[in-house]
């Protein structure tokens, strides 16, 4: 039996000694924080009030999971939206997978992990004909002034290349189509908050660790211990950036090579571990990540018990189960590191006595 969550443990390592190898997954990954704060003049609405601009365009097809963090500085009430529209001459197909979001918090994924249908988005298959669009999210006045909020969907295109386009708004009736791209943000807020660090764009894939196995005997005098969502860091993605709009787009790419500290926020770290109890005595393997940040929020996802939970103070323990000797399990999870945080996850797997 697997238990998940609801358990902490102290003392838990704070520095790696194994390094693992990340592949990304197949598809897209979409991602927007740049700008962080969003003021009117970021809003979609076509109004003299606002800057009828959509904040990201990416160009998609296939497997693609978004994820997206702000924060409502407008001093409104605003809503949040994904738009994909089909500039094709004919049919394309959009299956809708997962969606999640947020207002004022981090814990879009217990939605997002459900996969259902809920009050930001609709679960299932859909045909956008040509020139038409489909909101895979819409957020109507639900972001509250001065809330951080999030929120993530994954779907799947098929028949041809689709845009997607982020849009903020205060109003959804004043999204009419007509609006520019707001660009690259590098502005400097009146609290002295730069946008300049922050980013927007398309990657390769979610990443993936590959399977791989542990005999217990290994780890009783050495726990395995690795980071994560740290530069360098082979787990870390490259964004590329749109610069310009989508008639005649330029680009920049943001990568740990040029020290820009990406932190992966929303990327999903898929693990699949096999552990072998090759000794003669009944054993509790347990699963942790300790925070070098009391203010990083990760959500955790534990496959074989179907459970997830939100981790938001220091060692956590997630994951939990006995086995006999020469008994072996093998245990499935995903972790998310939601904006805002600090990066640089140390992640531990610990066997001990029963």
């Amino acid at each position: 039996m697997v238990l998940s969550c609801k358990n902490k443990i102290s003392n838990a390592p704070k520095s790696a000694n194994t390094s693992l190898s990340f592949q990304p997954s197949p598809g897209t990954f979409i991602y927007c924080n740049n700008p962080e704060q969003l003021f009117t003049t970021d809003l979609g609405d076509n109004s003299s009030e606002f800057g009828n601009h959509y904040l990201l365009w990416s160009l998609v097809s296939g497997t693609c999971y978004a994820y997206y963090e702000h924060e409502n500085m407008t001093g409104l009430t605003i809503g949040y939206g994904l738009q994909i529209y089909n500039p094709n001459e004919h049919p394309v197909t959009v299956e809708v997978t997962n969606v999640g979001f947020s207002n004022n918090a981090f814990d879009c994924w217990t939605q997002f992990y459900s996969n259902k249908s809920g009050e930001s988005g609709s679960i299932g298959f859909f045909t956008i004909q040509p020139g038409e669009v489909l909101w895979i999210q819409r957020n109507d006045n639900k972001i509250s002034p001065g809330a951080i909020f999030n929120g993530a969907a994954a779907f799947n295109v098929s028949g041809d290349k689709v845009y997607v386009f982020h849009y903020a708004y205060h109003n959804f009736n004043n999204i009419d189509g007509t609006a520019s791209y707001l660009g690259y943000i590098t502005r400097t807020d009146p609290n002295g908050q730069t946008e300049a660090m922050v980013y927007k764009g398309t990657a390769e894939g979610f990443v993936q660790a590959s399977l791989f196995n542990i005999n217990i005997s290994s780890i009783i005098s050495q726990t395995i211990t690795w980071q994560t969502h740290a530069c360098p860091g082979n787990d870390m993605v490259t964004i590329t950036c749109p610069l310009t709009d989508t008639s005649n787009p330029t680009y920049t790419t943001f990568t740990c090579s040029n020290e820009d500290n990406l932190g992966n926020w929303g990327i999903r770290y898929h693990y699949t571990l096999t552990i072998n109890n090759d000794t003669s005595r009944k054993k509790t393997i347990s699963f942790v990540i300790a925070q070098p940040y009391f203010i990083s929020n990760v959500y955790v996802w534990v496959t074989n018990s179907g459970k997830g939970c939100t981790i938001n103070k220091t060692n956590w323990k997630f994951c939990e189960f006995t086995l006999l000797p020469k008994a072996k399990m093998t245990v499935s999870y995903e972790v998310v590191l939601s904006g805002s945080s600090y990066g640089g996850l140390i992640n531990s797997i610990i066997a001990t006595l029963s």
